[in-house]
């Protein structure tokens, strides 16, 4: 915060801080699980490129993987909706911070600093 910030907001300086800090880790938490969302289908597609190439018997092992197809698809289904879940639930409370930050900053007793 700047200190004309500080001097706009006078005592309140701290919570308009604080809130603007929630705000920017719960941006963080977002950007840091589109990431892990993106890290997450591309091993889901690798392990499903690696399943087509067992039906084909192209990889060692490929009767182990056969038997578990169901198993893997099953597994790797669930961690991707897992990860499309965090994404959604990081986003939803990235923009609740932002509504209550504009909410709060909008109630503001805001002094003139001429």
């Amino acid at each position: 915060m700047t200190a004309s910030d500080q001097a706009l907001y006078g005592p309140l300086a701290g919570a308009v801080s604080l809130r603007q800090e929630i705000v920017e880790r719960a941006e963080q938490a977002y950007v840091s699980a589109r990431r892990m969302r993106a890290i997450i289908v591309a091993l889901a597609a690798v392990v499903s490129l690696g399943q087509v190439a067992c039906w084909f018997d192209l990889l060692p092992m490929s009767a182990w993987v056969n038997q578990r197809t169901y198993i893997l698809s099953l597994s790797v289904l669930s961690v991707t909706l897992l990860g499309s879940a965090l994404v959604w639930s990081c986003r939803q409370r990235l923009e609740a911070g932002r509504i209550r930050l504009a909410a709060f900053l909008r109630n503001l007793p805001v002094t003139d600093c001429v």
